[in-house]
């Protein structure tokens, strides 16, 4: 199900007392100062000649790299170091890690995120923050001889002693998050891959198993503020998927649900059971009302291998209960390949979540439509047209569609707690949430991938246009560099989300200084063309 963001606090730069008293920026807000108040003497790095701009193509990011080494040595990595390097080979994909910052910080406190965030502005250094590190495009949570802000050491997971909230770091991945809660015959309502992290997944919207979470940020000039439907709502509004473009998280407080077991697994069929599997999808997006415990994702894939074509359906239910009525179709079904259904904990059924291995190049593009059989069969062809023709000119090449129902429960549900800026509430149910994948051996071959990509998408998109089922929606989380996904919000949402913007950061640093990922005005490649990443370079 797809997640509702309920962010409760926010940790920023300055002293509590600052942010109790404050909402937005002063007009007369001074970097320096701040710093100051926060043990941070810009002055003492003057008389020794550190703040003196050398010849090198970027001096404002050695400064501030140099800056945060002898403030806080423990917490910054130089280029060269081990734990540079180790950093560098945490992110998923290959583009990524092909990145290389100036220096990585990986800071342990809100109040040293605070810092960071301080020193960008002052000296006009470019950054990117990584919680999890699972996007698939260069520069989205990586940047090129700037700062990388790792919030790998956010790692706490604590459960409130009623039990009914866990309060949850944004260096964490879900499995470790699932694995403590499960002990407490616990769940939270996050992501269903073990292995996507917290942070980004979050306040992109969130597809889970689920629904509804919350969360503390770090604005661009350092206050500590509470988001809720009570305190600052506006903010609490926009980081319901408004992605990077207003504060960094050092953390979520997620409502915890008693859940003890779950069933649910993978089944796989190959060619001849297609139509079928196509049909029953379709209709347990339509019946979801009758049974909202139930969820299902299903992908097809060109594996490239004797295998074959393949369709797999991963479902879940959110009681230990084998095979409920609702699944029935699905279990009518002859021909299955594989079925490792079983009741399980959802630490186990994450752990066991399908996903590409890290340290392989991929792409990810993504499409809304009405949930409709013609037009899931009519992108089934176009991807098993397109693929096996680009395996046979690439190496290791393995591509799949990923189907995933927006439901009727999900849609009433993104109304709670004061609305998203999705833009999707009001729309018809059920619609069609498409990720296509693409996962690859070598670099020599990106060009000819992401033209097949390209293909692929148009084709799609040009399809749900024709037939009349296209909705504008792209889900950040799934979506390609050269998506817009901010503008698929709708005008409205959009403008909304840039007068709050103006309102915490008015300056707009973290729309100019933090330029990767998915900000308010255009895609991520009319940020980076030419500079970080540009595909057609």
């Amino acid at each position: 199900m797809r997640t509702s963001l309920s962010i409760l606090g926010l940790a920023l730069c300055a002293p509590l007392s600052w942010a109790q008293e404050k909402i937005a920026e002063p007009v007369d807000f001074n970097a320096t100062e701040a710093l100051l108040e926060q043990g941070i003497d810009l002055s003492a790095l003057e008389e020794a000649g550190l703040t003196t701009r050398t010849n090198s193509e970027h001096p404002t990011c050695i400064l501030m790299c140099t800056t945060l080494a002898l403030a806080y040595k423990d917490e910054t990595y130089q280029r060269g170091s081990s734990k540079y390097e180790a950093f560098r080979k945490s992110y998923w994909s290959d583009q990524q890690a092909e990145v290389e910052p100036q220096c990585v910080f990986e800071p342990t406190s809100a109040q040293q995120v605070s810092v960071a965030i301080l020193l960008t502005r002052l000296t006009q250094c470019p950054f990117a923050a990584k919680s999890g590190g699972h996007a698939a495009f260069a520069s989205a949570s990586s940047i090129e001889d700037g700062v990388s802000i790792s919030l790998a050491k956010f790692n706490q997971i604590n459960i409130a002693g009623d039990k009914e909230t866990v309060d949850v770091g944004p260096g964490n991945k879900w499995q470790a998050v699932y694995a403590k809660v499960d002990k407490q015959g616990l769940a939270v309502l996050g992501g269903r891959d073990g292995d996507i992290g917290v942070g980004g997944l979050t306040t992109g919207g969130g597809v889970s198993l689920f629904s509804s979470q919350y969360g503390w940020v770090v604005t661009a000039w350092g206050l500590i503020l509470e988001a809720s439907t009570k305190s600052n709502p506006d903010l609490y509004w926009a980081l319901r998927g408004g992605g990077n473009n207003f504060g960094l998280v050092t953390n979520f407080k997620f409502e915890a649900v008693k859940m003890d077991k779950i069933w649910g697994g993978p089944v796989g069929w190959t060619q001849a059971a297609f139509p079928a599997v196509i049909k029953a999808y379709y209709n347990l997006g339509v019946n979801s009302p009758s049974d909202p415990k139930a969820a299902a994702i299903m992908s097809f894939s060109a594996t490239g291998s004797a295998l074959g074509n393949i369709v797999q359906v991963l479902v879940s239910y959110s009681e230990p209960k084998v095979v409920p009525p609702i699944f029935n179709e699905f279990a009518a079904i002859p021909g299955a390949i594989y079925n490792t259904t079983s009741i399980r904990s959802i630490s186990n059924y994450s752990e066991g979540f399908a996903s590409w291995p890290a340290g392989t190049r991929d792409e990810i593009w993504t499409h809304t439509s009405v949930l409709d059989v013609e037009f899931m069969t009519f992108i089934k062809d176009t991807l098993f047209d397109i693929a096996p023709r680009t395996q046979a000119q690439t190496t290791g090449l393995r591509v799949s569609a990923s189907y995933q129902a927006i439901t009727q429960g999900m849609l009433q549900n993104m109304k709670k707690n004061g609305g998203n800026p999705l833009g999707l509430a009001d729309e018809k149910a059920p619609l069609l949430l498409l990720s296509q994948a693409w996962i690859w051996e070598n670099a020599e071959d990106d060009e000819t991938v992401y033209a097949a990509m390209r293909e692929f998408q148009t084709k799609v998109e040009e399809r749900a246009i024709a037939t009349g089922v296209n909705i504008d929606y792209r889900y950040m989380n799934y979506a390609n560099v050269y998506q817009d996904v901010i503008a698929s919000y709708g005008q409205d949402n959009k403008n909304r989300l840039k007068k709050i913007a103006a309102t915490y950061d008015p300056t707009g640093v973290l729309q100019r200084l933090q330029p990767g990922y998915f900000k308010l005005e255009g895609a991520p490649i009319e940020h980076l063309e030419g500079t970080l990443y540009d595909m057609d370079a």
